[in-house]
């Protein structure tokens, strides 16, 4: 542990080692240290311009100007005191030994460290404080402990500016410098002084090193900014008061000597202009950085205040491409002739400004116009309540000009305003006054005005909002903004009389009407529901319903108001007390969220309808007792007419087909078989090219094709049997699809076969079958409506017994009520000018003699599937 002996030792040892103690007398071998003292008292000055710059941001350009003359004055004056020091420790030096010699070393550092505005430490190896001066002593208020070492450092208590977090004894600058040997610059802190205050300070510290090189020490600086932080906090405010309108860009300083044409620049001054640090500057290099536009007028400036008149402008300058604004402001120093020599200022980039402002303005304009284009009034008033300003608004409510309002106040007499009840509204407590008075707001006070243009009052609701001046505690003006809530008012005053009305009318209905809560309290009833009960409306309201109904009656009653709850959906359900029958109907009631709140509740008394109705009942049996033979009779006699109809429409539809039929076998087949003679007799004698026996092959297979459904008209219009013989089903289907092959060419309809392998012949009536499957394929080109449909036909044996032809179609479908009726005679899905409704109801009709089944499924869009089933053996069909 180090003793105060041994810290004077080692203050001792330090200053010899920087040059305090040198064992000579006279001046020369003293000017060295001299020297050295006026360096170091140089390299403090600049470390403290170099910390204060850091705050530049925080302060105007004026208060930045007149610190850094401050500075450069303090500068001045110390080493002018440096140099009285020096004659004297010569003095000293030439009167006492070695040991003297050091001791006066140590007093001058002292004095020059007292003589320094910021507080100065100097460290051992370890980070023991050896050395201090009054400012330093002054920055921690009371007394502070001991530091021997770095880790004697946990007892100063400080917090980084920037994260808030505590700092540690290893991170202080005067840890980092004797350990590290590295200077740490520019530490912001907030420390806790020993006397319980806070304050922000910057703490810097640097290595001491020996003449071999050793770190020896270091040299701490430490400088109380509390108050930039409280100009910075109030700066803070002011951006918040004004809308953040404003903003403070950097700020670097400069010196010009006017007789050698140079510029020195801060490092600031060179981020600024977009120039490399150290780069040697002239005027001409400063006028070259400017913008063209605005060269001439700084250069006017310039050589105005050359002449004496003030040097404050602003102008943009070209940096990377991009245009800079910029603010600067110097003081000239003149010489013993009063002739400028050079200049001294600042350069603070205000680019962020700019944009604030015009962004400001850009702001202002738009609020002016929102101001200008609301519905409702907007006054503004001064802090004694004088009107400065209004919008149109508030003209067209009020009745009256703005120049009729402006610079009088809410007490004029002028005013003709009102209460709510009708009583004059006096002008001191008008809501825009109260908030002058009070410094708080006043919402939502309703006033009546009278408007001149219109001669009636006009009923407004008022908000007031007091502005205060930072630092201020009174208001220094206030915002009024109102709006015309008349009509509203007329409305809730027609409300109210219609709720009265309503009222009349639910206490006038002979239904017992209800409103209960979800938790069964009565919440509003009507008088028919009181009277039922033998009580006042007022004697429900706020009671359980469960406490005056029948005791059998309440759990039905709670599992109905309880589904009502839980499905939202109104519910209806009748039953009897005391001998009445009642009907009720019950509905969730929501609120604006679509929340159910209350279930409201209708109950009638049904007793003498459910009389009526069983009246009624009786007389309806008897009366269906008397009719159902009749309809009986009527219905039998319906079917018979039904199915004489069905056959004589089969048998004039079949007489057509037939006549058809034999018009083209008797015009087409006798020039056919002309025409094939032609055709087969010069096959065997004309001697042909290839290409030409090719097309003679081809018109002689045409002609057999044309031949082949001739017969099958033939065929089908020849006049049934009724017996049953082996059929080929493959067979009558390819002969069908013969008579459509026109249809599907002219739809461009695709066909797809997908028939069984070994499908067995049928036992059936062929001609019957025929006019099945060709029905059914009649239907499925007409369902095929857009071109590209597609047709499928496939045969299986469903088991030993049975056969199944599908003809399914990619058309429009069909909706599931027309499936209940495909096949009801004179039902059908196609226009009138295309169908009759008959061919699916014979087609079911033959299928049911054939001891068949046929079946169809569909759907919109997804086209139809006919399934006919038909047995292999059969026997002979009517």
């Amino acid at each position: 542990m180090n003793s105060k002996g041994n810290r004077s030792d080692q203050a001792a040892a330090l200053a010899d080692t920087i040059g305090l103690s040198r064992t000579g007398t006279d001046r020369g071998e003293s000017a060295p240290a001299m020297q050295t003292l006026r360096h170091q008292a140089g390299e403090i000055r600049n470390e403290l311009t170099a910390l204060s710059e850091q705050g530049l941001k925080a302060l105007s350009p004026d208060t930045t100007l007149q610190i850094l003359l401050e500075l450069q004055t303090r500068q001045l004056e110390l080493e002018s005191r440096i140099e009285r020091l020096s004659r004297t420790q010569a003095a000293e030096f030439r009167r006492h030994p070695v040991k003297e010699t050091t001791e006066s070393g140590l007093q001058l550092l002292s004095v020059v460290l007292d003589a320094l505005p910021i507080g100065v430490a100097i460290t051992d190896t370890k980070g023991g404080c050896i050395l201090t001066n009054a400012a330093y002593e002054q920055v921690w208020g009371n007394p502070r402990p001991e530091a021997r070492s770095v880790d004697d450092y946990a007892a100063y208590r400080a917090w980084w500016d920037g994260t808030g977090k505590p700092v540690a004894p290893e991170e202080w600058a005067s840890a980092v410098a004797s350990r590290q040997g590295e200077a740490a610059v520019g530490q912001v802190m907030r420390l806790q002084r020993f006397d319980g205050s806070e304050i922000f300070v910057i703490n810097s510290a640097s290595p001491i090193h020996d003449g071999k090189g050793a770190i020896v020490g270091s040299a701490v600086a430490i400088q109380d900014i509390t108050e930039m932080k409280q100009a910075e906090l109030a700066l803070r405010q002011k951006e918040e008061d004004f809308a953040r309108a404003q903003a403070v860009g950097s700020i670097g300083s400069w010196r010009f000597d006017v007789r050698r044409n140079v510029l020195i620049w801060s490092d600031e001054t060179y981020r600024i202009f977009g120039i490399p640090a150290g780069t040697p500057l002239t005027y001409e290099t400063f006028l070259s950085k400017l913008h063209p536009q605005d060269r001439a007028g700084v250069n006017s400036s310039w050589k105005e205040a050359l002449r004496g008149k003030p040097y404050d402008v602003e102008h943009r300058i070209v940096v990377d491409d991009q245009v800079k604004w910029v603010r600067e402001k110097a003081y000239l120093e003149l010489d013993h002739e009063n002739r400028v020599v050079g200049g001294f200022g600042i350069t603070q980039d205000i680019s962020e400004r700019k944009l604030v402002e015009a962004a400001l303005r850009q702001s202002e304009e738009r609020y002016r116009l929102l101001a200008e284009t609301m519905l409702q009034g907007v006054v503004h008033q001064d802090g004694d309540g004088t009107i400065i300003a209004m919008n149109h608004a508030a003209e067209n409510i009020l009745g009256k000009s703005r120049a009729e309002f402006l610079n009088i106040t809410s007490v004029d007499t002028e005013h003709d305003t009102i209460r709510d009840n009708g009583e004059p509204f006096p002008g001191l407590e008008h809501p825009s006054m109260i908030a002058l008075q009070t410094g708080k707001p006043v919402r939502h006070v309703v006033m009546g005005v009278f408007n001149p243009r219109l001669g009636a009052y006009r009923w407004i609701r008022i908000d007031a909002m007091p502005v205060f001046a930072q630092g201020e505690d009174a208001p220094s003006e206030v915002y009024t903004v109102f709006e015309d809530i008349t009509e509203h008012r007329e409305a809730e005053a027609a409300l109210r009389k219609n709720e009265r009305t309503m009222r009349t009318l639910i206490d006038a209905a002979t239904e017992s009407i209800w409103l209960f809560g979800l938790h069964g309290e009565v919440l509003a009833a009507n008088e028919t529901a009181a009277s039922r009960f033998g009580m006042s409306v007022e004697e429900l309201v706020g009671r359980k319903w469960q406490s005056f109904v029948p005791a059998e009656l309440v759990a039905s009653r709670t599992a109905q108001i309880n589904e009502i709850i839980d499905s939202g959906r109104p519910v209806s359900f009748e039953d009897i007390r005391n001998g009445i029958c009642f009907d009720h109907t019950a509905y969730p009631v929501r609120n604006d969220n679509g929340t159910i709140t209350a279930v409201a509740f209708f109950s009638r008394d049904i007793t003498e309808r459910k009389l009526a109705e069983k009246a009624l009942r009786e007389s309806r049996e008897q009366l269906q007792a008397l009719n159902n033979d009749l309809e009986q009779r009527v219905e039998r006699r319906t079917l018979e007419l039904q199915e004489t109809q069905r056959q004589f429409l089969h048998a004039e539809k079949l007489a057509a087909i037939g006549k058809l039929s034999a018009s083209i076998a008797h015009e087409f087949n006798n020039p056919l078989q002309g025409i094939q003679s032609v055709l087969k007799g010069l096959r065997k004698r004309a001697i042909l090219e290839e290409e030409d026996r090719e097309l003679l092959e081809e018109a002689i297979k045409e002609s057999d094709r044309i031949k082949d459904l001739i017969r099958s008209l033939q065929e089908f219009n020849r006049p049934s049997s009724g017996t049953m013989k082996l059929v080929d089903l493959h067979q009558v289907l390819d002969s069908m699809l013969l008579l459509h092959k026109s249809d599907f060419r002219r739809k461009r309809i695709s066909l797809t076969l997908d028939y069984a392998r070994r499908l067995p012949q049928i036992q059936a009536v062929a001609d019957q079958i025929k006019q099945v499957l060709l029905n059914l394929l009649t239907n499925a080109v007409d369902a095929c409506q857009q071109r590209g449909g597609v047709i499928t036909i496939r045969t299986w044996q469903k088991d030993e017994d049975t056969v199944a032809v599908a003809i399914r179609d990619s058309g429009v479908g069909m909706k599931a009520d027309a499936l209940d009726r495909i096949f009801q005679p004179f039902y059908t899905t196609k226009p009138e000018v295309k169908g009759t409704g008959l061919g699916l109801s014979v087609c079911h009709g033959i299928i049911k003699k054939h001891r068949g089944a046929i079946c169809v499924d569909s759907q919109p869009g997804m086209g139809s599937t006919f399934t006919i089933l038909l047995p292999i053996r059969n026997s002979v069909a009517d």
